[in-house]
């Protein structure tokens, strides 16, 4: 479906947790690279893909050590 600025909104997505399976909602504004939560296990997962949806567990932050 077209949004306002010409592009395509995605609603109501889901895509499975690498970790436990669970499904995990994607929120409508969603984008590729923000990082969501799973609400069964609590994991940091990544979103890779809108379409289809794809997660992958994220990778860890790293220490800038005060750089």
């Amino acid at each position: 479906m077209p949004n306002a600025e010409g592009g395509l909104t995605v609603a109501g997505l889901t895509a499975a947790c690498p970790e436990c399976d669970a499904q995990v909602a994607i929120g409508d504004d969603a984008e590729v690279g923000e990082i969501v939560s799973c609400t069964e296990c609590g994991a940091d997962l990544e979103i890779r893909g809108l379409t289809p949806a794809r997660l992958e567990v994220a990778p860890p932050e790293e220490e800038d050590w005060g750089e």
